[in-house]
């Protein structure tokens, strides 16, 4: 049953015809209900004939949740009546394999939602207040939340929380997650605590929380500064101590991106005199792994970049990729190579690989090969690894670099820390990065509702030095709010001034 056309005349503001306000009062069972079913159905295909998961022996835990989890999502899509219940059954069932690779990304949302008046983030190893609105006196920001209604902050994260946003396998996601804690999305009256209690500089304090409705658009803002604000701007530029600051808050570049970006990592070369350099990766979600040896051949000079590339080659010469075997794999990748050539060039090792890659994932479609080994592949683009390491070139810089990162670093942010880390002189500074697992390289498939597209995984690493949902944790924690430039770029400066910088100590696979 094809139910965009009863969605078209029930949820206008999908279609554009009104304000995204008459959301909330359009809803009703049969039409959430039968969406949600629609979309997990087609979510659950989609895994089944796109994703690597269920074929992968090594973690049947994939192929159980993928069953257990679409019943449960189910049974919550039967009692859907609002947006919010049709939102909670699908991200129980994508959130629930715990796989930053497989996700919800809904172009529709809630016209408005519940909130005590404040909000939470997680910060310094706690659960505190972030903001206030101007009319509530109690709690103040800092405050740490104890306890509501007799639970405790950390399982009532784990039973409002985790089950649809955040991995409990990775504890920086609750930067991401935490200002979720006091937010309720449901059209009615929320089943919400009605009492907290918070530890502050004055002691411990009772609060009746005060739940009011407020435009979404209102909150969203106040909810995107509670955990990591907004990401800097790409850019090269000077700071204090004779240091040199750049930002690259993304990876997932097009267009102009792509020639703005080789234009900043080109400005690091008259950079090289700095006394210490900060690569800021906040915001930055992944991309094209490309970007990180790039930026490291800059700093560095490409003599050094292409060593490190080749000993990273050399160190996991075991390390393979199988892809799932589907027209749709296909297709993305073949959509891909005209950016890949923008970046990196049809010359290169990156763009010749994934031209084959395409070749073979055609002919694998013809045959009915269900997974696409990638060793021949690697072998015939990037030549046999060195059995032997080769002599180290000098590298062109020789100062220190601070590695500022935050809990959005995920995928190629991710592949690149595994290589700065490996560099010289490199101290990570800042925030837990995320993590993921086995699984890379997303595709997209449209929801057949229209609310939006679920992004999945279409290759499985194995034997990957870094492990499964593993993170990066600094050795040099920042405990402010992450979007503080200047406060910042005043610390930094002070750690490379004061010479309290701990000696780095590179992870096991460099």
């Amino acid at each position: 049953m094809d139910l965009r056309p009863a969605l078209c005349f029930l949820l206008l503001a999908v279609c554009g015809l009104v304000a995204a306000a008459t959301l909330a009062v359009t809803g009703n069972d049969s039409v959430w209900r039968h969406m949600a079913e629609q979309d997990l159905a087609t979510i659950r295909d989609t895994i089944r004939d796109r994703h690597p998961g269920p074929l992968d022996a090594r973690n049947p835990a994939f192929a159980e949740w993928n069953a257990r989890g679409y019943d449960e999502a189910m049974g919550l899509a039967a009692k859907a009546t609002d947006f919010a219940g049709y939102e909670a059954a699908l991200r129980d069932y994508t959130n629930g394999f715990h796989d930053g690779h497989l996700s919800l990304s809904l172009d529709m949302q809630t016209s408005r939602a519940w909130w005590p008046g404040f909000v939470m983030a997680w910060r310094d190893n706690a659960w505190r207040v972030h903001s206030v609105a101007s009319d509530v006196a109690s709690p103040r920001v800092g405050d740490v939340l104890v306890a509501c209604d007799g639970v405790d902050a950390e399982t009532m994260f784990q039973r409002r929380v985790l089950p649809f946003y955040g991995n409990p396998e990775i504890r920086s996601s609750r930067v991401i997650a935490a200002p979720r804690l006091l937010v309720d999305m449901a059209t009615d009256k929320p089943d919400a605590p009605s009492n907290c209690s918070f530890h502050g500089a004055s002691g411990n304090r009772s609060v009746a929380l005060q739940w009011r409705r407020s435009h979404w658009d209102r909150l969203l803002p106040l909810l995107q500064a509670a955990r990591t604000g907004p990401p800097p701007t790409l850019g090269v530029r000077s700071v204090a101590g004779n240091g040199t600051w750049i930002s690259l808050p993304s990876f997932t570049l097009q267009g102009a991106e792509i020639d703005a970006t080789k234009a900043a990592l080109a400005q690091l070369a008259a950079h090289r005199d700095s006394d210490y350099i900060v690569v800021d990766v906040r915001g930055n979600g992944g991309g094209s792994s490309y970007w990180g040896s790039a930026v490291i051949a800059s700093i560095y000079g490409d003599a050094f970049g292409k060593w490190m590339d080749d000993e990273a080659q050399r160190k996991q010469a075991n390390t393979y990729v199988e892809f799932r075997v589907s027209q749709a794999t296909a297709d993305h990748f073949r959509s891909e190579l005209p950016r890949m050539a923008a970046g990196a060039g049809k010359d290169s090792n990156d763009y010749r690989y994934f031209d084959r890659v395409v070749a073979a994932l055609d002919a694998g479609v013809k045959r009915g090969t269900p997974l696409l080994d990638d060793r021949a592949i690697q072998r015939e683009v990037f030549g046999a690894p060195q059995a032997i390491a080769t002599p180290r070139p000098d590298p062109a810089y020789r100062g220190r670099v601070f590695f500022l990162t935050d809990a959005n670093c995920a995928s190629a942010c991710l592949d690149f820390a595994d290589l700065m880390l490996c560099a010289p002189n490199v101290v990570q500074v800042g925030g837990e990065t995320s993590g993921d697992t086995a699984y890379m390289d997303v595709a997209s498939r449209e929801l057949p509702s229209g609310t939006g597209n679920i992004v999945y995984a279409t290759k499985v690493y194995r034997d990957r030095a870094r492990g499964h949902n593993q993170s990066y944790v600094p050795a040099l924690a920042w405990t402010g709010d992450a979007w503080d430039t200047p406060g910042l770029e005043k610390w930094i400066a002070g750690l490379q001034q004061s010479g309290h910088v701990p000696a780095p100590k590179p992870p096991k696979h460099c």
